[in-house]
């Protein structure tokens, strides 16, 4: 397996030499963020907008702290986690990023493959497909859906499933997803102050 330095070495053979960029044992720290200029700037890109960029800002986006006291908890039952995203690009590689995760942490986690022929969102019987492919689902989290899929959310809510919604579409203030699920999590949300929202 490759480690950092390995890594960081290939990357600058890709992007050509810098004079005195040496990674080595001493001052780690310094050359692979000289490293991270290079990669940027030959992407022209700027190296302070990405330090910027990559402040975690996750503390403010409201729901997030409960979101994950609940996911730890169940994850301590063992229960099994069962992601349900949209079908789209973003709310798949949401679900690969978020099984992908929570697998490293230690989560017994599924992923459910939405039918795109319905369309944005799920309903019940989308919920009963997802029980029937994944039984002993016990969580369900979708990715990139769920804000305004009251009917969907309703009926997982019934079946005994605690019901997590991440999304990032505009809420409704006329939805009545919000008396079905146990937390939600969106920057669009009525009533949020995230600052990327």
């Amino acid at each position: 397996m490759k480690g950092v330095f390995d890594i960081m070495r290939s990357m600058l053979e890709e992007l050509g030499d810098e004079p005195g960029l040496v990674l080595g044992a001493e001052d780690t720290e310094d050359a692979l963020d000289r490293a991270m200029r290079l990669f940027l700037a030959r992407r022209g890109l700027d190296y302070e907008s990405y330090c910027e960029f990559e402040q975690p800002l996750g503390g403010k986006l409201r729901g997030i702290d409960e979101m994950c006291t609940m996911l730890h908890a169940q994850q301590l039952f063992g229960s099994i986690v069962t992601i349900l995203p949209d079908f789209d690009t973003d709310g798949v590689m949401s679900a690969v990023v978020g099984v992908a995760g929570m697998s490293q942490l230690g989560f017994d986690v599924e992923d459910f493959v939405p039918d795109a022929s319905r369309g944005y969102g799920f309903d019940a019987e989308e919920v009963e497909r997802l029980l029937r492919e994944h039984p002993g689902t016990r969580v369900l989290v979708t990715c990139d859906t769920g804000i305004s899929c009251s009917e969907g959310c309703k009926y997982a809510h019934d079946k005994g499933l605690m019901v997590l919604v991440t999304d990032h579409h505009k809420e409704d203030p006329n939805t009545t997803c919000r008396a079905h699920v146990d937390c939600v999590v969106n920057p669009c949300a009525i009533g949020e102050t995230y600052p990327l929202s």
